[in-house]
């Protein structure tokens, strides 16, 4: 049974969904929204960049609390930019504790060749260079078993480089083209030591040691600009790579490099897929979105089966969050697309529903008036809110 499918246009639902605010940040956003508590509060706030390279941290009530300037290139190095790149991949704001003092810090990349580590309140710790912009969203974690955290990303000197808390470089490896691609860090072969999982725009999937090791390599058609997703979509214990590529095609590789399937989609994929029990079956299903004019969501089971699709009016570049946001038991799955629309598609189960395993699905929609590249997130707490951003420079917080 297909969970979606055959949907009128899209349309706005009247009353489904209230403007709560919006921030005019005067320039296009392409990052994700992130949210975290990032000052200590007890609440989360919202973090973002816009094009003009600044990043932005709000309060969920629309309050700006700071900003930092990812500064460094000069307006002429900025004329030279891929404008395309830039609105396709998007460094996005990574929060993570990496000096263990309790408090969260900020990793982000910018089109300068910079990475910078900020503090929650918007103060600089340290800075590293790289030759090229990034565009990479990094990792945190602690590859090396030294009980502190490592920074993984990449950048478009064609390098992925490794760095320590303090901002020293660990080790690089070198692709033959720029690595746009987010950062998947895990022990995929259960050896006991993390695996570094990404992609690069000479269109091959790597996976390297905590040394930086090359261990294989897996060739696509087309670069590789999404972020590597790890999971176990059996339920038996191995961990697979699913990742999309540009030339449209959904992968699914096993630990060692090899090929599980692949799925053919109608456009190039630029976005981390999601992986979510969305029809209750105790299997993982894979939810990918796709730069293509119909049928640009997809829901495929663990076993490459299409079970569901929806088609947004124009391409869709966001990943999709997936939460109950309504706290009903059921989920939804939240996106925004190039149509210069917000979609909220909801999944109901009655108990009849349950035991065939069927499905029902409800779409609430909001017009934002403007691309919306990056992918919403969803708060909750005294109110439930998605907030999205859009290429008029709007950061908008929608009621649900």
């Amino acid at each position: 049974m297909a969970i979606i499918s055959n949907l009128e246009p899209p349309r706005e639902l009247s009353g489904s969904l209230t403007k709560r605010w919006v921030f005019d940040t005067a320039h296009p956003v392409y990052s994700d929204i992130v949210a975290g508590d990032v000052n200590g509060d007890g609440k989360r706030e919202i973090l973002f960049k816009s094009d003009a390279e600044e990043h932005f941290a709000h309060s969920t009530t629309g309050q700006k609390l700071w900003s930092f300037a990812l500064t460094g290139e000069s307006e002429m190095e900025r004329l030279f930019l891929d404008k395309e790149s830039i609105k396709i991949v998007c460094s996005n704001p990574v929060l993570a504790d990496i000096n263990d003092d309790g408090k969260q810090e900020i990793i982000i990349g910018g089109a300068n060749g910079k990475l910078y580590v900020l503090t929650g309140d918007g103060r600089k710790l340290w800075e590293y260079q790289t030759n090229g912009p990034i565009h990479s969203t990094p990792a945190v974690l602690d590859i090396n078993n030294d009980g502190k955290k490592e920074i993984i990303f990449g950048s478009n000197d064609h390098n992925l480089y490794v760095l320590d808390m303090s901002g020293r470089r660990v080790w690089t490896f070198e692709t033959s083209l720029e690595i746009e691609s987010g950062i998947a860090v895990a022990d995929i072969n259960n050896d006991g030591k993390q695996e570094i999982i990404f992609g690069s725009n000479d269109n091959k999937i790597y996976a390297l040691n905590n040394e930086g090791d090359l261990l294989w390599t897996f060739q696509t058609n087309g670069p590789i600009n999404a972020t590597p997703r790890l999971g176990d979509i059996h339920n038996n214990g191995q961990v697979k790579i699913i990742i999309g590529s540009n030339d449209g095609y959904v992968y699914v590789l096993k630990n060692n490099g090899n090929l599980e399937w692949k799925y053919k989609t109608n456009g190039s994929i630029v976005s981390e897929v999601s992986l979510v029990d969305i029809n209750f079956d105790n299997k993982l299903e894979i939810i990918v979105t796709s730069c293509s004019y119909e049928e640009n969501l997809l829901i495929l089971s663990n076993m490459r089966d299409k079970i569901g699709s929806y088609g947004a009016g124009f391409w869709v570049t966001s990943s999709t969050a997936v939460t109950d946001i309504d706290r009903d038991g059921n989920y939804e799955i939240v996106f925004g697309s190039y149509d210069h629309h917000v979609y909220i598609l909801t999944f109901k189960r009655d108990l009849q529903e349950y035991f065939r395993g069927e499905l029902e699905q409800q779409v609430r929609i909001f017009n934002t008036a403007s691309i919306v590249v990056g992918t919403p997130c969803v708060v909750q707490e005294e109110e439930t809110l998605v907030i999205a951003a859009t290429d008029n420079g709007k950061v908008i917080a929608l009621r649900v």
